[in-house]
């Protein structure tokens, strides 16, 4: 019962981190129903409201609402979104920002580590003689956080560093908004206890009588047919 218990745990969290990290993929990409509800930061002046995701950004004033066109590494276009009077403000800092927010394609692998952890933990078959799918499960699970943690710490510090030099000049506010919160729960989080999941299952691996929970009535069937991964 116990390795059953880990196996479940181990796809339900990679699937969740999977699930999570689609909806920050396609959050404002699409105007439709509550996904132009995620966005990673919201920023605020005058009439105007900013809603940026990974690829675009939509501006919102009033009833209209326009996006600039996705692509994944987009930068940080102050002008292209309405925001005048930087006079003063350090243009090659903004400059910079904007140029390392195109690192924000980290989301990419992120996503794809997470799929590959999912697929580990369908693939396993613990009636078997080696380790090797769940040493792969585990090191696309560590790549995913530490990809997920990379790309978190740079929409922070990346809109952060670049909202509060646009302060200094123009009454600007800004806001995190839940695809952050996503990004954090299913890029580091969920990935983070799949990661452990694959670990003990390493440490508890017994190949003379340890198979999977969905694989009893098959092995109980048709006997002891061990695979070597």
């Amino acid at each position: 019962m116990g390795s059953s218990l880990f196996h479940m745990l181990g796809l339900f969290f990679s699937a969740a981190g999977l699930v999570l990290l689609i909806f920050v993929n396609i959050g404002i990409t699409f105007q439709s129903s509550f996904l132009p509800n995620l966005y990673l930061v919201e920023a605020s002046f005058s009439t105007v409201q900013l809603r940026f995701g990974p690829y675009n950004a939509c501006v919102i004033n009033g009833d209209k609402s326009t996006c600039t066109q996705p692509t994944p590494a987009q930068g940080i276009d102050y002008s292209t979104y309405g925001i005048d009077g930087l006079t003063g403000v350090d243009s090659d800092a903004l400059a910079k920002l904007s140029k390392a927010y195109q690192l924000i394609v980290l989301i990419i692998p992120t996503t794809v580590f997470a799929l590959i952890s999912m697929f580990g933990w369908l693939m396993i078959r613990e009636n078997r003689t080696g380790n090797r799918l769940p040493i792969i499960g585990a090191i696309t699970s560590v790549l995913g956080v530490i990809c997920g943690a990379a790309t978190l710490a740079l929409v922070i510090v990346c809109y952060k560093l670049a909202f509060e030099a646009l302060q200094t000049k123009i009454p600007i506010v800004y806001q995190w908004g839940p695809s952050l919160y996503l990004l954090g729960v299913g890029g580091c989080g969920c990935l983070l206890v799949s990661f452990i999941l694959y670990i003990i299952v390493i440490v508890r691996h017994k190949p003379d009588y340890d198979y999977t929970y969905f694989q009893k009535d098959e092995y109980a069937t048709y006997g002891d047919n061990r695979h070597n991964y």
